[in-house]
């Protein structure tokens, strides 16, 4: 998979002319997913497993960004996408810049107080608040462009199944607390690395697809032959590892 999308996929979407704002940020979410599975692949041994498993809650999240902005057909979605970080950063800055009022600070803000009182800055980001202000019953900024959390990121895409069987599990590693790991040995935290490394294709190939067909990559000859040959490869793989292993027991069995 991670041959395929970087020898195949990202070098076809920097090949598109005339990228729409869809496109655009469809490519830029795929390719964020690029760089996790990347990681993965580094970090693959057991020793690693909160890690993997942090990396794959992220994918996670991301794959669900990919969905909604894939499934966007009137623009607002893509939209509110490219709205916010402009919102997330105004947040930080702001928020920064209240606690130095009040209180004592050893970093210098001045860099946060002259993004937050830029003229032009301040009227956009009132407009957008006044916009989604309309659509939404909380007053402060959004914390995720979609304003919806993760569970209902998940249903807006049919995937409310696959949060409720992963994503608490996945959390288990990425905050503080033994959920996770209290009472389990090295042994058993292996299947939860084999977990990971499950979701992770589920999640890639399924997110693959899904950027292919936006960016008009899946209408080419060999795509669908790319992708079957992509989801079998791991079987192939695990049925070469089973023969071994009955050829061993079987070389075994032979020995006086």
């Amino acid at each position: 998979m991670h041959d395929f999308s970087t020898e195949v996929m990202l070098p076809l979407c920097k090949t598109l002319l005339s990228r729409s704002r869809q496109e655009i940020a469809v490519i830029d979410t795929y390719f964020k997913m690029t760089l996790l599975l990347r990681a993965s692949l580094a970090l693959n041994t057991l020793d690693y497993f909160q890690t993997v498993a942090s990396l794959t809650r992220s994918l996670f999240e991301l794959w669900l960004d990919l969905k909604i902005l894939a499934q966007d057909t009137t623009g607002d979605d893509v939209r509110r996408y490219n709205e916010f970080p402009e919102l997330e950063r105004y947040r930080a800055a702001e928020r920064l810049v209240e606690f130095a009022a009040t209180n004592p600070v050893t970093m210098d803000i001045s860099a946060q107080q002259a993004f937050c009182n830029d003229p032009q800055r301040k009227q956009q980001i009132a407009s957008i608040k006044t916009q989604r202000k309309a659509q939404r019953k909380r007053r402060n900024l959004p914390e995720h462009w979609t304003d919806k959390d993760v569970r209902a990121r998940a249903c807006s895409v049919g995937q409310e199944a696959m949060y409720v069987e992963a994503y608490p599990l996945l959390s288990w590693y990425v905050h503080a607390g033994a959920a996770g790991t209290a009472g389990m040995d090295r042994a058993s935290l292996e299947p939860v690395f084999g977990f990971c490394h499950h979701l992770i294709q589920r999640i890639f190939l399924d997110a693959t697809a899904a950027c292919a067909k936006v960016t008009k990559i899946s209408k080419l000859d060999h795509f669908d032959n790319w992708m079957t040959g992509i989801e079998l490869t791991t079987g192939k793989l695990i049925q070469q590892e089973q023969i071994k292993l009955l050829r061993e027991k079987q070389q075994q069995a032979a020995m006086p």
